[in-house]
């Protein structure tokens, strides 16, 4: 009985060799008939070199190196055309040889921050800042006044022509993720910023003129940071759910203790902390990292949590007469959501540290040979 080691498999081919079809029986022909009909051995029909260069051939491939396996089977091929150990590896040989011709992949561009350069990151940003554009010439026109409807499409097609342009030429050596969400929500929490402080300076009609400088002023932001720290999209999108969170838990507790006091504080609050979780975020993500996807997972679950503290508050008292209430359900459902799907994505980028390793063997015998495969996983 043979016992292998643990976690480990082997595989035995036994490979036999026939008899030439118009062989004949000693029964059923004379000696002399069988011996002429019977194939004349050849020098290289049963070496042991042949199988010795297959075992290179076959260790080449353990190591992933296809051009050393594919040379290793052409010489086999060329040198022991008949031998067994040539036919058995016939279609190994053929597709590695079509796999040769092949055109090889282009090779990846690595950024600044060890991410990848892809063309999805940089249609991200086109597509953002071309939105983006189209939204500041609608800004610029609302400052100016227009009241020309071709002036106003004017402004909007130049907006949108001047960010698709200017984000073309932005990316044209390459972007990463990271870099599109950076330059995306710079832009965003700009608009935020210069809306908040619109509101708080009691300047309502004259929003355009505070929200298109102060995007205009996160794209710069960006770029500096990306200059300085070069940020994954991970880390842009802890910090982003660092401000939206922190400044949505500032609104609704202003709504539990402050819903009758002057709203220029609770706007100035909001603003104040949003700004302040952004900080705090990106703290965070050097401490915790994560992808960008966990990030949105986290998010997802802060987004279900306070729906079902709603949900409570609204089955506890449905006339909703009480804003307290509202809000501190609310708040510890979001909590709840936001700290049950950080736990539960725990793991969500642990690496995978498993190791796999496997060696070929090859033992010749007189009516082939055996081929053995061992493996640890």
């Amino acid at each position: 009985m043979i016992v292998f080691p643990k976690r480990s498999f082997c595989i035995f081919v036994c490979l036999v060799s026939f008899m030439a079809p118009g062989a004949l029986s000693a029964q059923e022909a004379p000696v002399e008939a069988a011996s002429a009909a019977a194939p004349t051995p050849t020098a290289n029909q049963d070496a042991p070199e042949g199988w010795a260069i297959l075992e290179r051939a076959l260790d080449a491939l353990a190591e992933s190196d296809e051009k050393a396996a594919r040379s290793a089977l052409e010489e086999l091929a060329a040198q022991y055309p008949e031998h067994p150990a040539s036919r058995l590896s016939a279609d190994a040989l053929a597709t590695l040889q079509a796999r040769a011709l092949q055109k090889p992949k282009a090779s990846h561009h690595i950024g600044r921050n060890g991410e990848e350069e892809t063309n999805a990151a940089r249609a991200e940003l086109v597509a953002f800042q071309t939105v983006h554009g189209i939204a500041l010439g609608a800004e610029f026109c609302s400052a100016l006044e227009c009241d020309d409807a071709r002036l106003y499409t004017t402004m909007l097609a130049v907006g949108g022509g001047a960010g698709l342009g200017l984000s073309l030429l932005a990316s044209d050596g390459g972007v990463t993720p990271g870099f599109a969400t950076l330059i995306n929500s710079g832009t965003l929490w700009g608009a935020f910023n210069g809306a908040m402080l619109s509101n708080a300076l009691n300047s309502g009609d004259d929003i355009a003129a505070f929200m298109a400088p102060a995007q205009l002023a996160g794209i710069g932001v960006s770029a500096l940071l990306w200059n300085q720290l070069s940020p994954t999209a991970g880390e842009v999108s802890v910090a982003n759910s660092g401000g939206i969170w922190l400044g949505t838990l500032t609104a609704l507790g202003q709504l539990a203790v402050n819903h009758d006091s002057n709203s220029d504080a609770i706007i100035w609050s909001i603003l104040g902390m949003a700004d302040l979780g952004i900080v705090g975020g990106a703290l965070l993500s050097q401490y915790e990292p994560m992808t960008r996807g966990r990030a949105l997972v986290i998010d997802t679950g802060g987004v279900l949590g306070g729906l079902v503290g709603m949900g409570t508050y609204v089955l506890i008292n449905p006339e909703f007469n009480e804003p307290t209430g509202f809000a501190l359900s609310t708040m510890a459902g979001i909590v709840a959501g936001l700290g049950t799907s950080a736990y539960l994505t725990r793991h969500w980028d642990a690496p995978d540290n498993g190791q796999i390793s496997a060696s070929w063997g090859i033992a010749p015998t007189e009516e082939g040979a055996v081929l053995s495969l061992s493996g640890q996983f």
